[in-house]
């Protein structure tokens, strides 16, 4: 009888732990509390502490880009740890590329570097950390028409980064310097 008494508690227990770890509000319940007008999700990336949505205000392509981290609670759901807007267009109106970057915020989320690419002749993109000329690894994405890129500033040491636009021919486009 002792046995199946603990047998029907440590399932109650587990059933519990269940539903409290999957209920809570998912990242699509927080984002239209985050703006007050339409946006556009772009992209979802999950990374080691949690997921980073990249979203435009509907609108105002080509002018805003912004970003949401989530961290995935305990207990269910998600919590928002940070979010924040790029504005694009004097970057893309000057060198047909965006850039920006978000230093790590203790230990919750990587650094990244990000931004919109909108010259067509800019097909592949290169962040290079300049103390120690190593070259990281960029992910292009394409959501609809646009295209951005990101970056994870893995192990980055320093403050200065390079970015560098590069052709079809695989050729350098555009090389800009930066500060983290």
């Amino acid at each position: 009888m002792k046995i199946i008494n603990r047998v029907i508690l440590v399932t109650a227990a587990l059933l519990c732990f269940v539903i409290i770890t999957n209920s809570g509000e998912s990242i699509e319940e927080m984002l239209p509390r985050i703006e007050d007008k339409p946006i556009e999700v772009l992209h979802k990336e999950e990374v080691d502490q949690g997921t980073i949505i990249f979203y435009q205000h509907v609108g105002l392509e080509n002018e805003d880009l912004s970003f949401a981290y989530f961290r995935k609670r305990l207990l269910g759901g998600f919590e928002l740890l940070t979010s924040g807007t790029q504005e694009v267009s004097s970057g893309l109106n000057h060198h047909g590329i965006s850039f920006t970057d978000m230093a790590e915020m203790n230990g919750e989320f990587p650094p990244i570097c990000f931004g919109l690419i909108g010259e067509d002749e800019i097909v592949d993109v290169k962040v290079i950390e300049k103390s120690r000329c190593i070259e990281l690894e960029v992910k292009i994405i394409k959501s609809g028409d646009k295209r951005f890129w990101i970056c994870e500033l893995v192990d980055f040491q320093g403050t200065e980064w390079i970015l560098i636009g590069l052709g079809n021919d695989r050729k350098e486009i555009l090389r800009i310097e930066n500060n983290v």
